[in-house]
């Protein structure tokens, strides 16, 4: 179940433990820190605000959600997110190979 106020809250937890932290708020420094300014090789991942570059702003981004929690985990409930499109499936068993 979704409970972030926005979908770039989900952008922000790249560390996908369902909470923005300091762990991600490293993951993402660091991210910024290794690329080369203006670098064409960009991961997406760290790219929380989706402009295609790693910058502060892009570290500011998680700052500004810190602590907000992002989904709850639930058992069989497949969740992920393609764009600005957020998804769940339900299944019945745990396995994306089987479920119903």
């Amino acid at each position: 179940m979704i409970a972030a106020s926005s979908l770039n809250a989900t952008y922000c937890d790249v560390i996908p433990d369902g909470i923005i932290n300091g762990g991600d708020v490293s993951a993402v420094a660091n991210a910024v820190k290794s690329t080369t300014p203006n670098s064409d090789d960009v991961d997406p991942l760290y790219d929380v605000n989706n402009d295609g570059k790693l910058t502060e702003d892009d570290v500011h981004r998680v700052n500004e959600y810190k602590w907000e929690t992002v989904y709850h985990f639930i058992p069989n409930l497949i969740s992920f997110v393609d764009g600005v499109y957020y998804y769940e499936i339900e299944t019945d068993h745990f396995s994306i190979f089987r479920g119903r």
